[in-house]
């Protein structure tokens, strides 16, 4: 059976953070992937379309001749960035949609970073080993501290444990209820709660948990706009903020370092 759109969709999203210090954010509700900061990858969809922006210099005049490719909105399409949208019985050419990555990332990553893509063997050869090792954010010692990550986002779990371990602590994940029944088990010594989507459920949990923790620190990263995280930081839960995912390593250091 051929892969739905939403399938086509996730594998899109875990091949662009396969790229090395890749992080995703959420702004209008899409998918935004990221190296230091800046987009290559923008993606939505869902169970009857996949749309996605990357930025092709070089190959977007050819990529443009295909019905399915456009000139991204907004003025960026006269900067190189093509628009592909795949809808009813499109193919959705996945080997061609690695190449288009690769070269968004290139366009947009510092030479520094692009220089660990090409140490590895090139994006091919990082998907056949799982994606790009996350690094030791730098500063951020752990030293065994227990970490539990609460997060309905499996993807984004695995990498914040990934970061969490590659600085020396030990991390479990789990979506609500899992996090609730391991902090009553043994209260970590950090709760990293990520909001991402599910805001609406997991902001009026946020005084249960910081009760729940004691003198343990409360993280609530993936806060999706900016007046929810003005809100939270004037709450008075002692807790720590951020928008960005919590599996970016500057976001843990700046967090919990």
């Amino acid at each position: 059976m051929p892969a739905s759109f939403a399938q086509h969709l996730a594998w899109l999203r875990q091949t662009a953070l396969s790229f090395p210090e890749t992080f995703e954010e959420n702004p209008w509700g899409d998918i935004a992937i990221k190296v230091r900061k800046k987009g290559f990858a923008f993606m939505g969809g869902g169970e009857t379309f996949l749309s996605f922006s990357v930025k092709l210099k070089d190959s977007g005049a050819d990529v443009l001749e295909e019905a399915f490719a456009s000139p991204t909105h907004y003025g960026m399409g006269k900067h190189g960035w093509v628009t592909c949208r795949f809808e009813a019985d499109m193919a959705v050419p996945r080997d061609r949609i690695v190449d288009w990555l690769d070269e968004s990332y290139r366009e947009v990553a510092p030479k520094t970073v692009v220089k660990k893509l090409d140490a590895a063997g090139g994006i091919r050869a990082l998907l056949a080993q799982g994606g790009a090792p996350e690094e030791q954010p730098e500063g951020l010692e752990l030293d065994g501290r227990h970490v539990v990550v609460l997060s309905s986002d499996a993807l984004r779990a695995e990498r914040a444990v990934r970061t969490i371990e590659a600085a020396g602590g030990a991390a479990l994940s789990s979506g609500y209820e899992g996090a609730l029944a391991l902090v009553g088990e043994a209260v970590p010594d950090a709760l990293i709660v990520d909001m991402g989507r599910e805001a609406t459920t997991l902001e009026p949990m946020l005084p249960e948990l910081v009760q729940l923790l004691g003198d343990g620190l409360l993280v609530v990263a993936g806060i999706r706009d900016k007046k929810t995280l003005d809100r939270l930081a004037s709450a008075g839960l002692g807790a720590r903020f951020s928008r960005e995912p919590p599996g970016d390593p500057d976001t843990l250091q700046r967090l919990m370092g």
